[in-house]
């Protein structure tokens, strides 16, 4: 995720952490193609491996038929 001000200056660079485990948004979408092979998992992320603890994980919610909204406030 990139933010950018309104003259296009970056303010902020980062990677959104969903997350993981049995009845989450994640392994409900694992239906699509690629499913959850090869997926990496928060703890194994280059980026996240070091502070896993210290994520700050979007919420998910909604479902497979109506579609999902992923919330994540990020300091700029």
């Amino acid at each position: 995720m990139h933010v950018y001000n309104a003259s296009g200056t970056s303010l902020k660079a980062t990677q959104i952490a969903f997350p993981e485990g049995a009845g989450t948004a994640l392994a409900l979408v694992s239906g699509y193609a690629k499913g959850l092979s090869g997926y990496t998992y928060n703890k194994s992320d280059n980026v996240f491996s070091d502070d896993t603890a210290g994520l700050t994980i979007a919420t998910v919610v909604g479902n497979l038929a109506d579609g999902f909204v992923l919330t994540l406030t990020v300091a700029v």
